[in-house]
């Protein structure tokens, strides 16, 4: 038995989509398509979050750094990961962008094979770069397409708040 909801030093806020009423999910933002809550498809907890994209790609986001400090993350290596379900091929994968949505890192898409594809194969591993300016993770479905996602996470590291001694002095 494992507890796969427990991430250390997960930056996602709401990433498992319990938090929130109907077609409100706190602390993301739907760029594009209609996002509703499940309770029928999930995989973790009472809820997760699906789309059913139509006239353009749906996506859903999340900014979580904005240009203040975001120098003691250069270089680091930023892993975004989750749970994603689709009964198609090539619809549904996460993304990564550093500088507000013009270019971004993307993960591999589902296989479409009806079945939850988890951190293994829904992921993106990326060094987050120099000209960093944001940092915003997107669910995104492609136009047509239908998928579900929860039990997303991401994080950074390590990054060092603390200065660690050299030695450790002991009484005499």
């Amino acid at each position: 038995v494992r507890d796969e909801t427990l991430v250390v030093d997960n930056i996602l806020l709401n990433g498992d989509m319990e938090d929130g009423a109907t077609n409100v999910f706190t602390s993301w933002t739907q760029t594009a398509g209609t996002w509703t809550d499940s309770s029928t498809r999930l995989w973790h907890g009472t809820r997760a979050t699906t789309v059913s994209a139509s006239g353009a790609a749906a996506q859903l986001t999340q900014n979580r750094f904005t240009a203040v400090n975001i120098h003691e993350m250069q270089g680091k290596t930023l892993n975004f990961k989750g749970r994603v379900f689709a009964t198609a091929a090539s619809v549904a994968r996460l993304r990564v962008s550093f500088d507000g949505g013009s270019t971004f890192t993307n993960g591999s898409y589902h296989t479409g094979d009806e079945e939850w594809e988890g951190p293994g194969t829904m992921y993106v591993s990326v060094t987050i770069p120099s000209g960093a300016t944001t940092i915003t993770f997107y669910c995104e479905v492609a136009d047509g397409g239908t998928a579900f996602f929860d039990s997303l996470y991401a994080y950074i590291g390590p990054i060092y708040q603390y200065a660690v001694p050299t030695s450790i002095l002991t009484p005499s």
